[in-house]
């Protein structure tokens, strides 16, 4: 690799080819050339969200206040910025140009690239972008005036498409996942207590690394490709978004990675079986599922759109009475309860109709104690 070095050097030193028009501007003693502008295509490539994409062309256009001896770009790969190399190192990229016609050229550190330049005006082309195009170009500018040369430099940032490269990981042990991974639901049901071995519920702690990707990727997590059912929209699922390693000291190239975790709960098992449609009790004693992590670098996926998934399988002990002990004393119980009301109701309705108990219709009358007439009878005339 090579190390980023300004070549203000004199006369061939310099590396500038210079023609007889330009010999003879520097006779004429001409002051230094300043860099007034760039102009930079494609538009938004200056701002890390809106990279160049590939197959495209980069184009730096810059004015120049005077007429110039040499017009040179140097670049570095971002990965190599900050890296200590021997001073005889060269930039990794290095191309320049004589000033005066108009006029273009291939640079011979990279053919992608043409150099251009006016008698006011220089430039670069680049063709196919790559993410190593990423970070700062300097342009370099000046007149060779005897054995001294005058310069000005102005530095351009850009950003080029990186795709992210995506893997499943567990969280503590950072091991990657495989495409088949297992996990318990650890209550046994039909005996209303943990599973042998066991004392809690099994707590899941993934993460879906989309490493070195720019632009920065939203990372989205489903189950069964349903779309529809992301899981940063679900309660019982914990997620967390945010930045992993980085691996240049410009931090142009670095991971994102989104955390997930969750516990292999009645929540979770209820989860799967209304919005999924999962038969969470089945007589093997296992089922599966697919989860999935989707990388999407730009809006909708502008940039790139990557899919990655593990088959989850969940094991258990299998409830053969489809509910807990307690669940079915408790249904039992409140079945008894209605039964011996409606009994009782019976009963009551019963007693009623036959005049029974407190019911009856006694033909009994109340008489004063001292009343000694015998009642009105139909005898009695």
């Amino acid at each position: 690799m090579r190390v980023f070095i300004p070549l203000f050097l004199l006369g061939a030193a310099s590396g500038v080819s210079i023609n007889q028009k330009s010999l003879s501007r520097q006779k004429r003693g001409l002051g230094r050339a300043n860099v007034q502008g760039c102009t930079v295509t494609p538009t938004g490539i200056e701002n890390p969200l809106t990279p160049a994409k590939t197959n495209t062309v980069i184009e730096f256009q810059c004015n120049i206040d005077t007429e110039f001896t040499f017009c040179q770009f140097q670049h570095l790969n971002p990965m190599d910025v900050g890296q200590s190399y021997s001073a005889n190192s060269e930039v990794e990229i290095d191309c320049n140009i004589a000033g005066g016609d108009t006029q273009s050229k291939t640079c011979p550190d990279d053919t992608r690239i043409t150099m251009m330049s006016s008698l006011t005006t220089c430039g670069i082309r680049i063709s196919n972008p790559t993410p190593e195009d990423t970070g700062k170009w300097t342009l370099i500018t000046g007149e060779v005036k005897g054995t001294q040369v005058q310069s000005s430099s102005k530095v351009i940032e850009i950003y080029t498409y990186n795709q992210s490269e995506a893997i499943l990981q567990e969280k503590r042990s950072e091991a990657e996942i495989p495409n088949n991974y297992e996990i318990w639901y650890n209550y046994d049901v039909r005996r209303d207590q943990w599973r042998d071995g066991t004392s809690g519920y099994e707590r899941v702690e993934l993460a879906c690394n989309a490493m070195f990707g720019r632009p920065v990727p939203e990372i989205l997590w489903t189950i069964n490709r349903d779309d529809r059912n992301e899981l940063h929209s679900e309660n019982m699922f914990t997620i967390r978004d945010g930045s992993g390693n980085t691996y240049d000291s410009s931090g142009y190239i670095k991971d994102w990675v989104s955390e997930l975790a969750f516990d292999v709960n009645d929540n979770f098992m209820e989860y799967l079986a209304t919005t999924h449609g999962i038969d969470t009790n089945p007589e093997s004693g296992e089922f599966t599922f697919d989860l999935d992590c989707i990388v999407e670098q730009g809006t909708n996926g502008e940039y790139n759109s990557d899919r990655i998934n593990t088959r989850v399988t969940v094991r258990r002990v299998f409830n053969s009475n489809a509910m807990k002990g307690t669940t079915i004393g408790m249904i039992v119980g409140i079945v008894l309860a209605v039964l011996i009301a409606i009994v009782v109701v019976l009963v009551l309705v019963f007693a009623k109709a036959t005049e029974r108990w407190c019911f009856a219709d006694d033909d009994y009358q109340y008489r004063d104690p001292q009343e000694k007439r015998r009642p009105h009878t139909q005898a009695q005339r």
